[in-house]
């Protein structure tokens, strides 16, 4: 990432899938024995109660002061491309929230549906999105990162 990006480090965000995140708050336990540090693994661990902007009483962890948001769609299920790779592997992005650029189609279907049997009612909903990234420049991929099973 070029040197002008960092200059607003406050404001980036690592986006990884849920393994990855339960894997780094896994392995952060490991303290002493060459493990890390109790204090600092103990304030990542913690990480920060969110602002305005997060949910209630939630705690964010941190890599390098920058936080790791969990988004669980995100594939773990790519087969590494190193020699010797097996299992799982998946992806890290790290930019700001605001180069991710999301898209909803105006044309949005929706069918209602009363089931009887169940006296409950099922909405169907069609959406056209798409997703870009507005300046590839500030956005960082880490390839490769073993899932631990």
């Amino acid at each position: 990432m070029p040197r002008k990006y960092k200059q607003r480090r406050n404001e980036l965000k690592f986006f990884t899938g849920s393994n990855l995140v339960q894997d780094y708050l896994y392995n952060l336990t490991t303290i002493g024995n060459g493990g890390t540090p109790e204090d600092i693994a103990s304030s990542i661990l913690r990480g920060n109660p969110n602002g305005p902007a997060g949910a209630p009483g939630g705690v964010i962890p941190f890599a390098f002061g920058i936080p790791v948001v969990e988004v669980p769609l995100i594939d773990e299920t790519k087969d590494g491309d190193y020699s010797g790779a097996t299992g799982d592997h998946g992806d890290i992005h790290l930019t700001f929230a605001n180069n991710l650029v999301v898209g909803v189609k105006r044309e949005i279907q929706v069918y209602r549906e009363f089931k009887p049997k169940k006296d409950t009612i099922e909405y169907t909903m069609f959406v056209r999105t798409g997703c870009a990234i507005e300046n590839p420049e500030a956005f960082v991929v880490v390839k490769n990162v073993k899932v631990s099973a």
